[in-house]
């Protein structure tokens, strides 16, 4: 393995765990205790995750609302 494929791996692996974080966020209604139970995040990142996720859910609600 070289040194060079080293970070790619680990911003592949950090990215994809995001995402997880993020999908699940927004399945379960941007819940922070959840995320933090579920990912052992700290409160701050839990929140940081929910509140995107709101955001998230709020701005397809507008835009549903939007095209009716």
């Amino acid at each position: 393995m070289s040194v060079r494929s080293s970070p790619a791996r680990s911003w592949r692996a950090r990215t994809r765990r995001s995402d997880r974080v993020l999908h699940e966020a927004l399945s379960v209604g941007a819940d922070p205790l959840h995320l933090a139970l579920v990912f052992n995040l700290s409160h701050t990142a839990a929140s940081r995750y929910a509140t995107i996720a709101q955001n998230l859910l709020d701005n397809q609600i507008e835009q549903t609302n939007e095209s009716e």
